[in-house]
């Protein structure tokens, strides 16, 4: 017989799902930490960048500013801060899942950034994270203000001063923080006497870390007759170190002085080669 004609060609449904990413990705700046946002070297920039939406994260770009608010940003492909807009550079992915990515800037390849050491220089990194649906967070950058200090820490002057003999009214020990610290500490070490080799030390408390005029007064421990050195060590927030400042040679002495005999006596008489 002859082939049936109604048969119809098999048909193949092809299925795709689409996913929509309209969600901004975020970003975190771990280092430098935010507190206490000062630092005295930095050659890496790192953080974290995190994609809500799913689709990934694509990239991370960094921004330097100088005295913020200034207009004078870092100019990554030339160098110098003579920019009067933000000059970006892309960070180095190096871990993490695609929606949750770990990253890190170099600040030492060529041109490497310039850092001013004064405390009071402020430096501002601007991150913005961008997902691969091209979503970006330039409206709401992540940012972070910090100092570059490599200036130490000073004392001014250290008293009591080198070989003050020094009583319970004058044996406190007084000094000028010039900023804020991160730790300290002040001592007087026994040089000589019955108290030889002991050492009586206070580390520093919280207002003994803040900047301007500081006391301390080891208190009753001192032994009479012995001598000692002062000395006081300190860092500040960046973790740059104070020279150390040592005064030597204050006795402890608590004995009143004494007077030999004094002549006239009372009630004697006096005349011109006697009185």
């Amino acid at each position: 017989g002859s082939a049936p004609t109604n048969l119809n060609p098999p048909t193949k449904t092809n299925y795709m799902t689409l996913y929509v990413d309209n969600a901004n990705p975020s970003s975190t700046i771990s280092v430098p930490a935010a507190s206490p946002a000062r630092v005295n070297s930095l050659n890496m920039i790192s953080g974290n960048a995190t994609d809500t939406g799913s689709s990934g994260i694509q990239n991370v770009k960094v921004y330097l500013q100088l005295n913020p608010p200034a207009a004078t940003w870092w100019d990554w492909a030339g160098g110098g801060w003579g920019s009067a807009v933000p000059v970006q550079k892309l960070a180095t992915i190096t871990g993490g899942t695609p929606d949750n990515r770990t990253w890190q800037c170099d600040t030492t390849t060529a041109p490497a950034v310039t850092w001013t050491g004064n405390p009071n220089t402020t430096y501002k990194i601007r991150v913005v994270a961008t997902d691969n649906c091209n979503n970006d967070q330039s409206g709401s950058p992540t940012e972070l203000t910090f100092v570059y200090d490599t200036i130490p820490p000073d004392f001014g002057t250290l008293t009591p001063v080198n070989d003050r003999r020094i009583n319970a009214a004058t044996r406190a020990a007084a000094w000028s923080n010039t900023e804020a610290l991160n730790a300290g500490q002040i001592k007087y070490t026994s040089t000589a006497g019955g108290d030889s080799g002991v050492v009586y030390s206070f580390t520093f408390d919280a207002s003994h870390k803040n900047a301007g005029n500081q006391t301390w007064d080891p208190g009753a421990v001192l032994q009479a007759g012995s001598t000692y050195d002062l000395n006081i060590s300190a860092t500040d927030l960046a973790g740059n170190a104070a020279t150390p400042v040592t005064t030597t040679n204050h006795v402890y002495d608590l004995t009143a002085p004494t007077f030999a005999p004094v002549t006239p006596d009372n009630g004697a008489k006096i005349g011109p080669n006697t009185r």
